[in-house]
């Protein structure tokens, strides 16, 4: 495919993500168009994450209308942006993030216990909030993904004595790693907002 249908394509599924990923893609336009003419990987990974976002919200599809099914794509967008942090302040923002798609989950099966018309008003403000998720976590996401890839393009793999091929670390044995570190950190803010509800 050619470079410029690849960008139409990313702006596209950007589009459907939100503003704020969009203005991402634009702002980092030039290094986004050598990444994928010098990185194909880069490119598969940025699509397969983007796909996995839209297609948990696409409607008529087995799993596009569930709150649940959102919930866990975005969980494992953070997991893999908390395992890849450039910065402290982008791991921290992951947790956050983590413990407001906890909060969410949380609010899921009570809908089933409210009335019709405060059924739909509850469900629309958490597809309301699962969007803004949504958008914030693939924007700094797609910052991370490129600010790797061309650490990645700039820096020479030498393998270790004893080792064969290179020696970087990969972002899945990263996130493995470290993706209980972002659940537990979740969790601890959970319990301690329910400690501070409690005493108020």
């Amino acid at each position: 495919m050619a470079k410029k249908g690849v960008l139409k394509q990313l702006f596209r599924l950007a589009r459907r993500i939100g503003p704020a990923v969009v203005v991402v893609l634009a702002k980092y336009g030039p290094q986004v168009r050598k990444l994928v003419e010098q990185n194909p990987e880069f490119l598969t990974k940025v699509t397969q994450r983007f796909r996995a976002v839209t297609g948990a919200k696409e409607p008529g599809t087995k799993t596009g209308d569930s709150f649940e099914h959102r919930v866990q794509v975005l969980k494992e967008q953070v997991t893999y942006l908390y395992a890849s942090a450039n910065t402290p302040q982008v791991a921290q923002k992951a947790s956050e993030w983590r413990a407001k798609l906890d909060a969410i989950e949380r609010s899921i099966p009570v809908l089933n216990a409210m009335s019709r018309s405060k059924r739909g008003s509850e469900k629309r403000e958490i597809s309301r909030r699962l969007d803004q998720l949504a958008e914030q976590i693939m924007a700094a996401s797609l910052i991370d993904e490129i600010e790797d890839a061309e650490f990645e393009e700039e820096t020479p793999q030498t393998p270790r004595s004893g080792q064969t091929g290179t020696t970087r670390t990969t972002r899945t044995q990263k996130s493995n790693e470290t993706g209980t570190t972002c659940t537990q950190k979740s969790n601890e803010t959970g319990k301690t907002e329910e400690t501070n509800a409690a005493d108020a």
